[in-house]
């Protein structure tokens, strides 16, 4: 007879049904204390279906109680339809295959695996291998125990939405330590199962996808008028803590900015974009470009204890076009404008989003004795200007990447600032030297002999006299997601997986385009998130480069559907959030 577990409140994380054996059986309410089911309720799961038996196995078979295969039809009949599926199955046929004859376990596998996608075909499913030894603990693993989780191996190959937990392996680095039976298959008191429940739980919140229980994030105030966007001539540096003499920008000081002064920065300017570069910080932390005196929490660039890394800022000015720039650790603080925007005028140009970003990369490249060189990136049409991000590319050696039109000279500002064997990506606007060209120059500075490439994903087109869309700055900048537990924001629960696609509604009726931060935090392993119209697939752009720990904020400008939906997909298991700067509209 199996033992059947059931919560029906709903929990943020979303449903889970959880299939096993005795190993199992023993995480259940009353077995052990707080039980599984209690726990995953406590992290947010529910609905909770939890079947558990003695001798529970895979195929289907005359047994029915003891039979995954069965049970899994039986949840489908009473109406249980879980995002999640978690397996604890395998200890029962560690007769049935070695190391040499894994194929025998691997379509026993394969078999419950394809039950599954049958009837649940958008669960993820999480499942233990097994953990045997062949009589005591100094003993080696039997070859069953190898042969099956070999199988399990294989699988997850062939399976895309199979994830697998190496319970022999999280035994060994069990703090505290999980004291099993003679032949380490079972936890010897409820105890001992409580440990090894949490461990489940912290595995399952870590590795499941995010699941969205709502609510979606409410848009902020927007402007009261539509701007056109202005490039500055010569990039200038309107602040800056790098010379000696200077010192660095102090944690929790406020620095008020008084752009009126600034000769690229014009009367009548209402939003500026700017390049934000950080470094030389003891700590991780991050800093904050906003009009001063607002009360927005959202940072506009995160870094890590002693990181140099850039991202595009685009802020609202204050009266008098005052921005303030506030800091959490003492850092060196860069700020480099790119352009200004402002009602109708003559120099002013309008986006056109591109509906599916285009991408150009170059080939590797080494820099020459004078430790500098100039390349062009091409554009898909003509233009004044473009909206893109640009990313170095496995680079060899430190250095810094300006963006700067064809036909003069590159000057000392910086787009993307990199350190040696980190891919790193950021994004500008960057001028054409003239209407008809289709290019724009990246001069990349770097020690002579060191390599690297370019990919440059084009996002928008600037014009000038166009019918194309004008911005509408949001009053405050805002975090519309955040999947990290103590900052939830947007209605996503749980990491985003890699892979996986999370939606925001970025931008409200009528726009055609949004312009913003993303974050990742908490990464698990290197890797790209990218952010497009929810139109389109996924598509091949970068938005953040990943690297575990490096905590990265990546700027994007780019179209939405028709909804106003921004998509962001990952290939890295991160968390990971989208602050709004405004969005794009074309006048009626």
């Amino acid at each position: 007879m199996a033992c059947e577990q059931v919560v029906a409140a709903v929990g943020p994380r979303g449903s889970i049904g959880l299939v096993g054996d005795s190993v199992l059986l023993g995480s259940n309410d009353g077995m052990s204390n707080p039980g599984l089911p209690t726990l995953l309720k406590a992290a947010g799961w529910g609905p909770i279906r939890m079947t558990t038996t003695l001798g529970m196995r895979v195929r289907n078979n005359s047994n029915q109680s003891a039979s995954a295969y069965h049970v899994l039809s039986r949840w489908k009949t009473a109406g249980f339809n879980p995002s999640v599926i978690a397996v604890n199955v395998g200890g029962n046929h560690i007769g049935d295959c070695t190391p040499s004859t894994v194929s025998r376990c691997k379509a026993q596998v394969d078999a419950l695996l394809n039950r599954i996608a049958a009837l649940y075909p958008t669960a993820t499913v999480w499942w233990a291998k097994t953990l045997h030894r062949l009589c005591c603990k100094e003993t080696g693993y039997s070859p069953g125990m190898l042969g099956w989780n070999a199988a399990l191996d294989q699988a997850v190959a062939q399976h895309p939405r199979l994830v697998v937990w190496d319970w022999p392996a999280a035994v060994s680095a069990a703090q505290p330590p999980i004291t099993l039976d003679f032949s380490s298959v079972h936890p010897v008191s409820g105890a001992e199962y409580v440990k090894r429940s949490k461990l489940i739980v912290a595995d399952l919140g870590l590795r499941m996808p995010a699941h969205y229980s709502g609510p979606r994030a409410t848009l902020p105030a927007g402007g009261p008028r539509l701007l056109e966007y202005t490039p500055s001539t010569e990039p200038t540096r309107v602040y800056s803590t790098i010379p000696s003499d200077v010192p660095q920008l102090a944690a929790g000081a406020v620095k008020r900015l008084d752009l009126s002064a600034e000769p690229g920065i014009p009367a009548d300017a209402e939003a500026g974009a700017f390049t934000l570069t950080v470094s030389g910080a003891a700590s991780s932390g991050s800093v904050r470009v906003s009009p001063c005196g607002s009360s927005t929490p959202v940072s506009s660039i995160r870094f890590a204890k002693a990181q140099r890394v850039s991202a595009q800022v685009i802020v609202r000015f204050a009266p008098l076009r005052h921005v303030c720039i506030v800091a959490t650790r003492n850092v060196d603080v860069e700020l480099w404008s790119q352009g200004t925007f402002a009602p109708d005028s003559p120099t002013g140009q309008r986006l056109t989003p591109m509906a599916t970003p285009t991408r150009t990369v170059t080939a590797v490249t080494t820099m020459p004795a004078e430790g500098a060189i100039d390349m062009s990136l091409p554009l898909p049409f003509t233009g004044e200007g473009a909206a893109l991000n640009v990313t170095v590319i496995a680079p060899t050696g430190k250095g810094n990447l300006t963006l700067h039109r064809c036909d003069r000279a590159p000057t000392l500002a910086m787009h993307v600032a990199f350190a040696a064997g980190t891919t790193t990506s950021a994004a500008a606007f960057a001028p054409t030297a003239a209407p008809t060209s289709r290019q724009i120059c990246a001069y990349v500075r770097m020690a002579a002999g060191t390599s690297f490439a370019i990919e440059s994903d084009v996002t928008g087109l600037f014009r000038a006299n166009d019918i194309g869309a004008r911005f509408r700055p949001a009053l405050v900048a805002k975090r519309l997601l955040d999947t990290s537990p103590a900052t939830r924001a947007g209605g996503w629960y749980g990491r985003q997986i890699a892979g996986q696609r999370i939606d925001v509604p970025a931008a409200p009726a009528g726009a055609v385009a949004v312009s913003g931060n993303v974050v990742a935090t908490d990464e698990l392993a290197a890797g790209r998130l990218a952010a497009a119209s929810c139109a389109i697939a996924a598509p091949a752009t970068t938005v953040v480069s990943a690297v575990a720990g490096g905590r990265p904020t990546g700027g994007i400008t780019s179209a939405v559907d028709a909804r106003g939906r921004l998509c962001v997909w990952s290939t890295t298991n991160t968390n990971t959030a989208f602050d709004i700067a405004g969005w794009w509209e074309i006048a009626t």
